[in-house]
C-alpha cells in the first residue's frame, strides 16, 4: 500500500483485538502500518518551522493510534511489512532507522513512552492468551503470527532496561512468550530471523537480548538470589537465555545460507576464473611423514605454472553475520554469577549434564534442565566454564579426601592406629600424605620421576590434590611449585626428545602430531594423556605444548575435517583445496571432463605409507587402488583421506593417551567445552600484555599512586615478550596467561621494606649497602617489592631478579 502522504491527515480506526491467526499478511490486508507512516509522522507539524521540535508522532492522537496498534498481535504482526515473492518481509534496517527517529524526538514525554510500553504489553500478553494458566505453549505456529514478535524486538521500547523498569519489564514478557513458543513457532521465528534481520542481527537484536540477559543475572545477583546457597535463579533468566540460543541458531542458518550461496556461484561461474596452478607429483617418501598418494598420484601445486581451471571461492567459508564471542554474557565474564552456584544448579537442575544443541532447542524454560548457565554453552564464554570445572575438581578432591578419612578412621578403630592421651583426648596417628598425590621429583631427572609416580599412582590417588616437591628444595605446594612442575614437565614431555612425536611434520607445521611409527610402548602415551589431564584438574595456567587443535577435538569427539588436515599437513590441504576447487573449462561435456580429470591427476583410492622401515600401498577403501578419483568421487578422496591420517593411522598411540586423560578428566562438565576451548584450557592464553593485570591488581602496604607502583607498571610496558614470560613466570609459577588472558589472573603487590641492606662494614663509619630484589610468593600471585628509590632502581632489581632465578626457598 501506498504511503500515507499527510501526517495530520491520519486517521487510524480503533484496532480491535482481532485472534491471532496465520496469513492475515496476504493480499490487499497486507499491512496497517508502514514506515513511512513513522518516518511522515517524525516532519514538522504544518506550518512550523524546520527546527521545531512538534510533530505529529507526539501528537495524542498519534500517540494512542499506535498504542492500539501495539496492543493487538494481529494489527502489530500485519504492520511495518514489505510485499515478498512469497511472503511478507520485513525491511529491518529501513525499521530500526525508523524506530529510532520516532522514538528520539525531543517532545516525547516519559508519560507518552510509558503509554508505548503499556500497550506493547497488553498486546504480549493477549498473544499469550492462557499460558500461565494452561502452562501449555501459545498456539502460534505460522510467520504471520510471530512476525510482531520481531518488530518489537526492533523496536526502540526495549532499549533502555538499565534506565527504565518499564522497558526491563517488557523485555520480561517479550522473552517470556518468545521462549514459550512450540517447536514450529520457534522455527518460523528462526527462519524470520535469518531471512529478514540478518543486517541488525549483531548490532541490535543479539546486543538487546544479551543485554536483558546480562541485566537480568544482575539484578537477580543483588537480590535473595544472590544469597550463599540460594540454588535458582529467576525465570526471565533462563527464558532470555534461550530467547538468545535461538538467535545463535538464526546466527547459523544464515552461515549455511551463505555457505550454499557461495557453492552455487562458484559452480556457476564454472572456468571463467583460471588460475596458474602446475600439476606436481606428492611421491611418497616416507621421510616426509605425510602419506603419498601412490605411484600415480599428481597433486596441483602452487609453486609452479599451469592452466588448470579453479572454482573460485568454493572453499571459502563465509563467516557468521555474529561472532560467536557476542552471544557470550558478559555478566559471567565479569564475575557477577560465582561459579559455585553453576555448579549447584548444573548438579542440581541439569542432572550434571550438557544437553546437545538440538536438544537445548527443544526444551522449555521452565524444564529443569535449561535451567543451569553451562546447558547453554554458546552463551557462556570459555574462562566462566574453566572456573567452573575448578570448582567441580576442588569438590571432587574434597570428596575424595572425605572418603580416604572415613577408610582410614575405620581402619584406625580396628587396628590400634591411635591412643588416649593423658586428658582422655584420642590421638590419630594421621599420614596426610594419604589425602594427596605427592609428587617428588629432581629437576635434572624431572621426567623419569614423574613417569614412575603416575604409573605407580591407584586411579583414585589421581584425583587427590596433587603436592609437588623439588628434592632439595623447601619451597611448600600451596599451587605455586605445581605450576612450574608443569611447565618443566611440559618443555621435555611434551617435545620431540620424548620420541612420542612426528620430527617431520614438527619441521614442517611446527605443531607435535603422534608418530603413528614411534618406538614407544603404548603406556608411553598413556602417561602422557594422564600428564595432560592432571594440568587440567590442577588448575594449571597452561603447558608449552605445541598441539594442534585436532588433538583436542578428537578428545571431544568432534568430527574431523579438510582444516584440520591443513594444522599438520598444510601443503597437502592446500593441494586438496586446490583439487576440490577445479572446474572443467566451459563447453567441456562431462565425459570428456572425466577423462581429463583422471589424466591429468593419475589418482586412485589409495596412497603410500611407510611400515616397518618399508613402503606400502593402503587402499582407502575395498579395492581402492584399481577405482580412478573422478569430479565425482573426489570429495570421498579427501574425506577419506584426513579420516586415515588424522584418525586411523594414530588409533594405536591415540587411544592409549585419550584414556590417561579421561582416566583424569572423566567429568561430564568437560563435555560442555569445544576442542578449541579445551586447547586453549591446556595450552594456556596467548596474552601476555602485563598491563592486563593492572585492573584487579591489590596492593599491600602500597597504593596505585604510590611512586615505585607507578614505576613498576610504567617498567613491565616496556618488556619484550620473553621479558614478560620471565616475569610472569616469577611471580605466578608459569609463563602462561589462563584461558581468558591475564585479566583472569589477580596480582598482589605487597610491600618488603627498604631498597637495600647493610651488607657490611669498611673502616670506622664506613658501610656496604647491598640492594635487595623483588621476591614472589608464586602459591598467591605475590610480588613482595622494596621501596625503591628511583625507577632505574627498580628496573635494576627487576631485572635481575627475573632473569636469575630457579627453585623454591623458604626465609
Amino acid at each position: 500500500s501506498a504511503a500515507r502522504t499527510a501526517p495530520e491527515k491520519m486517521d487510524f480506526e480503533e484496532v480491535p483485538d482481532l485472534p491471532v491467526e496465520a496469513g492475515i499478511c496476504a493480499g490487499a490486508r497486507f499491512t496497517e502500518m508502514q514506515m513511512e507512516d513513522l518516518n511522515n509522522a517524525c516532519l514538522p507539524n504544518p506550518g512550523s518551522p524546520a527546527s521545531a521540535t512538534s510533530s505529529a508522532a507526539t501528537r495524542p492522537g498519534f500517540v494512542d493510534h499506535l498504542s492500539s496498534l501495539f496492543a493487538s498481535p494481529t494489527s502489530l504482526n500485519a504492520s511495518f511489512g514489505i510485499p515478498g515473492v512469497r511472503q511478507a518481509r520485513l525491511d529491518s534496517e529501513a525499521l530500526v532507522e525508523a524506530f529510532d527517529k520516532f522514538w528520539e524526538l525531543e517532545s516525547w514525554t516519559d508519560k507518552q513512552r510509558s503509554q508505548l510500553r503499556s500497550a506493547a504489553a497488553q498486546g504480549l500478553e493477549r498473544w499469550a492468551g492462557d499460558v500461565k494458566v494452561s502452562g501449555k505453549a501459545p498456539r502460534l505456529t505460522h510467520r504471520d503470527q510471530v512476525r510482531g514478535l520481531a518488530v518489537l524486538l526492533l523496536s526502540p521500547m526495549i532499549k533502555d532496561i538499565d534506565q527504565s523498569s518499564d522497558a526491563y519489564d517488557l523485555m520480561c514478557k517479550l522473552v517470556g512468550l518468545t521462549s514459550s513458543l512450540p517447536d514450529s513457532g520457534r522455527a518460523a521465528l528462526t527462519e524470520l530471523v535469518a531471512e529478514d534481520l540478518m543486517a541488525v542481527l549483531k548490532n541490535v537484536v543479539v546486543k538487546r537480548v544479551r543485554g536483558f540477559c546480562d541485566a537480568a543475572v544482575r539484578k537477580a545477583m543483588k537480590g535473595p538470589y544472590g544469597n550463599q546457597g540460594n540454588d535458582r535463579m529467576p525465570p526471565e533468566v533462563w527464558q532470555g537465555l534461550i530467547v538468545l540460543d535461538l538467535l545463535s541458531h538464526a546466527n547459523d542458518l544464515i552461515q549455511g545460507k551463505l555457505q550454499k550461496e557461495v557453492l552455487v556461484a562458484g559452480a556457476q561461474a564454472g572456468g571463467q576464473d583460471t588460475f596458474r596452478r602446475t600439476v606436481s607429483r606428492i611421491s611418497g617418501n616416507s621421510s616426509s611423514g605425510i602419506p603419498g598418494l601412490g605411484s600415480r598420484g599428481h597433486m596441483p601445486d602452487a609453486n609452479q605454472e599451469s592452466d588448470l581451471p579453479i572454482r573460485g571461492g568454493a572453499f571459502w567459508r563465509p563467516e557468521a553475520p555474529v561472532p560467536a564471542a557476542h552471544f557470550e554474557l558478559e555478566s559471567l565474564v565479569e564475575g557477577t554469577l560465582p561459579a559455585e552456584k553453576e555448579f549447584l544448579l548444573f548438579v542440581k537442575n541439569a542432572s550434571a549434564e550438557v544437553p546437545s544443541f538440538e536438544t537445548l532447542l527443544k526444551l522449555r524454560p521452565d524444564d529443569p534442565k535449561a535451567q543451569s548457565f553451562v546447558a547453554h554453552r554458546r552463551l557462556v564464554p570459555a574462562n566462566f566454564l574453566r572456573r567452573v570445572l575448578l570448582v567441580e575438581n576442588t569438590f571432587r578432591q574434597n570428596l575424595q579426601a572425605q572418603q580416604n578419612f572415613q577408610e582410614f578412621l575405620q581402619g584406625a578403630l580396628q587396628g590400634g592406629g591411635f591412643n588416649i592421651g593423658p586428658n582422655g583426648s584420642l590421638n590419630l596417628n594421621l599420614d596426610t600424605s594419604k589425602f594427596v598425590l605427592p609428587i617428588k621429583v629432581r629437576r635434572d631427572h624431572l621426567l623419569e620421576d614423574t613417569l614412575q609416580v603416575l604409573q605407580d599412582a591407584a586411579p583414585a590417588d589421581l584425583k587427590k590434590p596433587l603436592r609437588v616437591t623439588f628434592v632439595g628444595e623447601e619451597g611448600q605446594d600451596a599451587g605455586g611449585v605445581s605450576r612450574e612442575f608443569f611447565k618443566l614437565l611440559g618443555e621435555q614431555l611434551f617435545s620431540l626428545k620424548s620420541g612420542l612425536f612426528d620430527k617431520a611434520i614438527a619441521d614442517d607445521a611446527r605443531v607435535l602430531w603422534f608418530d603413528r611409527n614411534s618406538q614407544c610402548e603404548s603406556v608411553d602415551y598413556w602417561l602422557l594423556g594422564v600428564a595432560l589431564g592432571l594440568s587440567v584438574y590442577n588448575g594449571s595456567n597452561g603447558l608449552d605444548a605445541q598441539f594442534p587443535v585436532c588433538i583436542f577435538k578428537k578428545l571431544m569427539e568432534e568430527p574431523v575435517q579438510l582444516e584440520d588436515l591443513a594444522e599438520i599437513c598444510p601443503a597437502v590441504a592446500s593441494s586438496f583445496r586446490t583439487l576440490l576447487s577445479w572446474s572443467a573449462p566451459e563447453g567441456m561435456s562431462s565425459k570428456d571432463a572425466e577423462e581429463f580429470f583422471v589424466s591429468t591427476f593419475c589418482l586412485d583410492f589409495s596412497i603410500s605409507v611407510e611400515d616397518s622401515g618399508k613402503t606400502v600401498i593402503k587402499e582407502l577403501k575395498p579395492e581402492g587402488k584399481d577405482i580412478n578419483v573422478t569430479p565425482t568421487s573426489r570429495s570421498e578422496f579427501v574425506e577419506l583421506y584426513c579420516q586415515w591420517v588424522l584418525v586411523e593411522s594414530v588409533t594405536a598411540v591415540f587411544e592409549p593417551f585419550r584414556k590417561g586423560f579421561a582416566r583424569v578428566c572423566g567429568s561430564p562438565l568437560l563435555q560442555a567445552f569445544t576442542g578449541l576451548e579445551l586447547s586453549r584450557i591446556v595450552m594456556g592464553d596467548t596474552d601476555l600484555e602485563l598491563e592486563h593485570l593492572q585492573p584487579k591488581a591489590k596492593y599491600e602496604g602500597y597504593t596505585a599512586a604510590s611512586a615505585v607502583v607507578v614505576w613498576l607498571w610504567s617498567l613491565l610496558k616496556e618488556l619484550d615478550k620473553n621479558q614478560r614470560k620471565c616475569f610472569l613466570s616469577f611471580v605466578t609459577g608459569s609463563d602462561r596467561a589462563p584461558v581468558g588472558g591475564l585479566s583472569e589472573l589477580q596480582l598482589i603487590i605487597q610491600k618488603a621494606g627498604a631498597a637495600t641492606v647493610e651488607a657490611g662494614r669498611i673502616g670506622e663509619g664506613g658501610k656496604v649497602e647491598m640492594l635487595r630484589l623483588p621476591t614472589a610468593h608464586t602459591c598467591f600471585n605475590t610480588l613482595l617489592l622494596p621501596e625503591y628509590s628511583s625507577q632505574e632502581q627498580l628496573g635494576t632489581a627487576l631485572r635481575m631478579a627475573i632473569e636469575n632465578t630457579e627453585g623454591f626457598g623458604l626465609e
